[in-house]
Formats: C-alpha cells, structure tokens, sequence
C-alpha cells in the first residue's frame, strides 16, 4: 500500500474526523469548486507527501521502510474551524499507527476566497509498497 493510500485510510477511519469532514479527504489539491454549491468542499483535508527520504538502512540493505515528511492542510469556512480540524488531524495522526510525529503547524488564511486554512506537517512511517 502507498503511502498516500494509507493516509487516507487513516484519516478515513476515525470517526471524530469523519463526522466533521465526511468524505471530503482530498489527495494532492483541493478540488474545483461546483458553480451551484461553491462551499460543498468544506471543511476538508487535502493531504500529499511533500518528502520522502528513505528509511533506516541496515548491512542488508533498505530496511523496507520509508519516512515521508506529509502535509495535511485543514480548510474551513471559519479561522476557528479550520483550527478544530487540524487538532483532529494531529489527533488522528496519533493513534492511526503510521507513528506519526508531528513537524509543523501554520496557518494560512485566504484573503481573496474568506477561506482559512492550517497546515499540520507530520513524518510517519510506511512501508515501501510492493509492485507485483
């Protein structure tokens, strides 16, 4: 499983998050906007992988494991909103079991949209995914 993949089934199976989100869990970038219902995207996550710098090496070579640096950033129609979102995050990204430790908070309002925005960054732990 990639790591994105598995983000995303983190992020999906706590339910506290999925209340507020529902399925609004975006890869990569925030989605375009459908013209008769502009806000139906929010509150959402959009989570992508920013670094990936491989795992612990051993004699044997590569241990299996990467540690990617990932970035969730947590948009809300509110500053408030957009705040509660990412404490979900944090705390998602701390019983999901990617052993997650946390890099970074920011926020990032957007003036020309009224939206805001947070950036939780995190390194977690993935295995390297297989191709058969």
């Amino acid at each position: 499983m990639t790591a994105p993949t598995q983000i995303y089934a983190a992020l999906a199976a706590n339910a506290a998050l999925s209340a507020v989100t529902g399925a609004r869990l975006y890869p990569d970038r925030l989605p375009p906007a459908d013209p008769q219902n502009p806000d139906a995207r929010f509150p959402c996550v959009v989570y992508s992988i920013v670094g990936a710098p491989e795992g612990p090496h051993s004699h044997d070579g590569i241990s299996g494991w990467l540690t990617p640096r990932a970035s969730f950033a947590c948009w809300a129609k509110t500053y408030a909103a957009a705040w509660e979102l990412a404490e979900l995050v944090l705390a998602t990204l701390d019983t999901c079991g990617l052993g997650a430790t946390p890099a970074g908070l920011v926020d990032l309002p957007e003036a020309d949209t009224n939206l805001y925005r947070v950036i939780v960054d995190a390194t977690i732990w993935t295995q390297i995914s297989t191709r058969e």
